[in-house]
């Protein structure tokens, strides 16, 4: 896992500061308005729209453990696309995501349109994924993860009046089940508990960042939306 972050990451490479945050207890508009009350004056940009995401993870979970264990240095594996969610999965993207101290790390790389049904498999994934412009190295990697996850959610977008800021909000989670040559079964989230509010910002915001946090009312959390759904799925 090492070798692989340490290849992926270069010194050119540009990093992130992500927080995310749980507003379990208020409701979307309420959440809207704080945030647009915010000091910070958060507007909301581009249009909402639904995420759609396949975790891939080796048969040992080993993603998943990493990431509950907290390890500071861990990484995620997932195809992303928006949109539909069953049909045709249209300009889909590979993405790894990595975690490096408190630095994250995000490398995409563009995959071919997909069917999201009862066809889709391992092998299918990994045909995809090896007509993929990813470095070699990682479709080695890849090529032996197995489909763990599947999951669905509403996401709306803000952006701070210096533009230093942006927020994500996710809502309307849902998790779906995947058992290979079957019907993709939906196991759903508590809707009461699911909005997750995420800052994303550059190294150079960090100082400001924490004035930001302390102007909100938001609780600082560790949820991650993989673990939630592996621990739905497989319950």
């Amino acid at each position: 896992m090492d070798f692989l972050i340490n290849n992926l990451i270069t010194n050119e490479n540009t990093f992130r500061y992500e927080k995310k945050y749980c507003a379990s207890g208020l409701s979307v508009p309420e959440i809207e308005g704080i945030l647009k009350m915010h000091p910070e004056i958060f507007k909301e940009i581009y249009h909402q729209r639904h995420v759609n995401n396949i975790y891939l993870d080796s048969h040992d979970f080993i993603s998943y453990w990493d990431n509950l264990d907290g390890k500071s240095n861990r990484l995620k594996v997932r195809i992303r696309w928006y949109g539909e969610f069953q049909g045709t999965a249209e300009n889909p993207s590979l993405e790894i995501k990595i975690k490096k101290a408190y630095r994250g790390y995000k490398f995409r790389y563009s995959l071919e349109n997909f069917d999201v049904n009862s066809s889709l498999s391992k092998e299918s994934i990994r045909k995809i994924v090896s007509n993929s412009s990813a470095p070699e190295f990682l479709k080695l990697y890849l090529k032996d993860l197995d489909i763990t996850l599947l999951n669905r959610y509403s996401r709306k977008y803000f952006l701070s009046f210096n533009k230093k800021c942006r927020v994500t909000l996710d809502t309307g989670m849902e998790f779906f089940h995947f058992n290979e040559g079957r019907d993709i079964s939906l196991v759903k989230a508590d809707t009461k508990t699911d909005r997750i509010l995420e800052f994303k910002y550059n190294a150079d915001f960090e100082n400001q960042f924490w004035k930001v946090a302390n102007d909100s009312p938001f609780r600082l959390s560790r949820h991650s939306k993989y673990i939630s759904g592996i621990e739905k799925t497989f319950a």
